[in-house]
């Protein structure tokens, strides 16, 4: 074998693990990065008159919210929340579905009219990125 000729899938065995860790990488960063903004300002008085410089107090706030002993309460009114929502949900979802599949007139279009919202944000980045390589 010549040390010297191209070999394709010694560069995709190669370079495969380091695209797909940087990716990861990526990944873990845009959603970690939330997450632990969102655990450090709840142990903050963060409000909107310090939103650029919030104070740390500990566990101040999660002593307020068990203290009042309406923590139960807060859970309770989150859990019905998302019970509700979610069935809302299905139901709207079912019935849209079921329209959709029967036979009736401007079946097409109401169709094509529930694509748009899911084709438009592809459209915009691909139109943007011809704006930007053109």
């Amino acid at each position: 074998m010549n040390p010297f000729t191209f070999d394709p899938e010694w560069t995709t065995t190669l370079t495969t693990p380091f695209m797909v860790n940087a990716f990861l990488a990526g990944l873990c960063i845009a959603v970690a990065a939330p997450i632990l903004k969102g655990i450090y300002v709840s142990f903050c008085d963060y409000g909107l008159k310090n939103l650029d410089h919030p104070t740390w107090n500990n566990f101040a706030n999660y002593i307020k919210i068990f203290e009042n002993g309406e923590v139960l309460k807060y859970f309770g009114t989150t859990v019905v929340f998302v019970v509700f929502v979610v069935a809302i949900q299905y139901v709207i979802a079912i019935g849209a579905a079921l329209l959709l599949n029967s036979k009736i007139r401007g079946r097409a279009l109401c169709r094509g009219l529930l694509l748009i919202p899911w084709t438009i944000p592809s459209v915009v980045v691909a139109i943007t990125f011809r704006w930007i390589f053109h």
